[in-house]
């Protein structure tokens, strides 16, 4: 299967998820709705969100991966790569881990035709995963991996293309990181940059001990957890999942939800901000208050945006 068709499929998948995903945001709406009315819809509306139909931290909901040769290959590259400053990968199917250690180096676990080749141009390493052969449809998920280890304040860019596989960044500084993932989760640890950029069409996000000048986000299919992060303006942007901020400040955050719901807990002064929240399908709360579809303040320390189509918009500060 070439590579533009794997990307193709990636995008199906996606669709498919919207869809169920919405199915799914409506049945629950129904169910609160119906709380008022049935005695037994709580009941059955906690029956329905226990299920794993749609479960999606559940190790056996389907993920998508791709068939290597099945040979098993283990590659090391120890270059001096000490006055490197950018780095620069084009996955296609692999787990992609980098983290903090004393010196620059690359390695490489899975089938030996994913295995990927690695150039150093100028200032900048490249990553590049190409296919020998073939690639095959598979629903079991990602198996080869790769891992770079950097020195804590050495590298200014990193850009990240990953078709499908699970990316991991931990315990290092930027100046700009950019990522953008067909399939996959996202999880950033420990993380300071100026402009932090994520992009997912199928796929998690969560960050954790973040700290970003700019910050934005855009997520078709997932959730978006947010875990004591600080920026000064933040952008998200959310088709079908859950956007949940807990902990950490802003100057400004824009948030749009379209299915799902919308929680933010935030250290930030609100009181002295300026908010703005609604929700066209679903409730507001503030502070713990019940505020109907909307509520707002006028304030000039900074500014709050959240907007949710079809679901809940809770929002806590001090």
């Amino acid at each position: 299967m070439s590579r533009g068709l794997y990307r193709t499929l990636l995008i199906i998948f996606t669709i498919l998820c919207i869809i169920g995903g919405t199915a799914f945001h409506v049945s629950r709406l129904f169910f609160r709705a119906a709380s008022h009315l049935i005695p037994f819809a709580d009941r059955l509306e906690e029956e329905f969100k226990n299920s794993d139909w749609f479960d999606w931290d559940d190790d056996n909901f389907i993920t998508i991966g791709v068939n290597g040769s099945g040979e098993q290959v283990h590659e090391e590259w120890n270059e001096d790569y000490s006055d490197c400053k950018k780095l620069s990968l084009d996955i296609i199917a692999a787990n992609v881990d980098i983290v903090e250690g004393e010196e620059f180096s690359i390695e490489y676990d899975g089938d030996e035709n994913l295995k990927p080749e690695v150039s150093l141009e100028d200032d900048t390493v490249k990553i590049r995963q190409s296919t020998a052969g073939e690639l095959q449809w598979n629903l079991g998920g990602v198996t080869s991996k790769i891992t770079v280890t950097v020195p804590k304040d050495q590298l200014e860019e990193l850009k990240l293309e990953a078709d499908a596989g699970d990316i991991d960044i931990s315990d290092l500084t930027f100046d700009t990181l950019d990522i953008e993932a067909n399939a996959g989760e996202i999880d950033l640890s420990d993380i300071t940059t100026d402009d932090l950029k994520l992009d997912a069409d199928a796929g998690d996000i969560k960050l954790t001990d973040v700290k970003a000048d700019k910050l934005t986000i855009e997520v078709d299919a997932g959730d978006i957890e947010l875990s004591n992060v600080d920026i000064r303006k933040g952008e998200a942007s959310l088709s079908m999942g859950n956007f949940d901020y807990d902990g950490g400040t802003f100057k400004t955050l824009s948030v749009t939800v379209n299915m799902g719901d919308l929680h933010i807990n935030t250290d930030s002064s609100l009181s002295d901000y300026g908010v703005d929240l609604s929700c066209d399908m679903g409730e507001v709360r503030y502070n713990g208050k019940h505020e109907g579809t909307s509520y707002d303040h006028e304030g000039e320390e900074g500014k709050l945006d959240a907007k949710c189509n079809m679901g809940e918009v809770e929002v806590s500060g001090n």
